[in-house]
């Protein structure tokens, strides 16, 4: 497995961990969606700085990139716990 590879997936585990606790502690979904990725893609920099030894230069761009893709992630798993929680829980 290359860095690369590595990187994506530390990054899904990540997203997918925040987002899931996003989901549960806070009960809007928009709000839930709109923290968890901000937070999800500022963790995977820290990680990603402390792995590498100092600060990517392309850290802005990255950071929006991860956060989209964090928002992405939180949406289709907030559906998939609300979608499990059943109709009640909407």
């Amino acid at each position: 497995m290359d860095q690369g590879t590595a990187g994506i997936l530390v990054f899904a585990a990540l997203s997918v961990s925040v987002a899931v606790i996003c989901h549960r502690r806070i009960r809007s979904f928009g709000v839930a969606v709109l923290v968890s990725g901000p937070v999800a893609a500022i963790l995977f920099q820290l990680v990603a700085a402390l792995h590498a030894g100092y600060l990517d230069p392309f850290f802005l761009i990255a950071l929006v990139t991860t956060t989209v893709t964090g928002w992405v992630v939180s949406w289709i798993v907030g559906y998939a716990l609300r979608a499990r929680r059943g109709p009640r829980a909407r």
